[in-house]
C-alpha cells in the first residue's frame, strides 16, 4: 500500500503526488482524512480507500504500507522495519517549526526541501540527518510549470505585455 495522511488531509503536495501516480506502481493508495465524508478535491481513482484519521485503520495502514507520504512526518514514535516514510512537509519555514520550535520530532527516511539553505533547515527541525534532505522541490510546485494563460486570464493580465512576471505565493 502507499498511505497518504496530512494536514490538512488534502494538502496541495499529496494531491499534486496523487495525481502523478496515474501511471505508477501505487495500484493500492489508502487516504488518511478527519471526515470520509468530505468532497474529494480531485478525480478519484479506482483502488483508492479513504480511512478516518486516528482510526484503527489509520493505524493499521500507517503500520503495514510500504510507504507513507505525510505533511509533517511519520505519526508514530519508529518508523516499520521495511518501510519508507517521505515527509513532503508543506513549505519552506521562515519562521521556527519542529525542535526549533520546541515541538517533539518526527520520524521520516527522508524529507522533500527546495535548496541546500533548507535541506539545512529542515534537518535541524526534524532532528535527522541533513543528507535525508532530497533537493526535489515541493510536489505542489510542479503545477506552476507549463501553460496556465487560463489562470492570467482570470487575474485580469495580460501576459505578453510583459517580459518578466513576479507573483508572490506565500504558505
Amino acid at each position: 500500500y502507499c498511505y497518504l495522511k496530512g494536514i490538512p488531509s488534502f494538502d496541495d503536495s499529496l494531491i499534486a503526488l496523487y495525481e502523478s501516480f496515474e501511471d505508477s506502481r501505487y495500484e493500492k493508495i489508502v487516504w488518511c482524512v478527519m471526515d470520509i465524508s468530505s468532497p474529494r478535491p480531485f478525480a478519484e481513482r479506482s483502488g483508492t480507500r479513504f480511512v478516518k484519521k486516528g482510526s484503527a485503520l489509520d493505524l493499521w495502514y500507517g503500520m503495514v504500507s510500504a510507504i507513507v507520504f505525510t505533511t509533517h512526518g511519520h505519526f508514530l514514535k519508529k518508523i516499520p522495519k521495511g518501510q519508507v516514510c517521505v515527509n513532503v512537509w508543506h513549505g519552506m519555514p521562515f519562521k521556527s517549526v519542529g525542535i526549533l520550535a520546541g515541538e517533539e520530532g518526527k520520524e521520516s527516511t527522508c524529507f522533500c526541501c527546495t535548496s541546500t539553505l533548507y535541506q539545512g533547515v529542515l534537518s535541524r527541525a526534524f532532528g535527522v540527518r541533513k543528507g535525508q534532505g532530497l533537493i526535489t522541490g515541493i510536489p505542489r510546485n510542479d503545477y506552476l510549470y507549463g501553460d496556465h494563460s487560463e489562470v492570467w486570464e482570470k487575474m485580469g493580465v495580460r501576459i505578453e505585455n510583459y517580459k518578466k512576471v513576479f507573483l508572490w505565493l506565500p504558505t
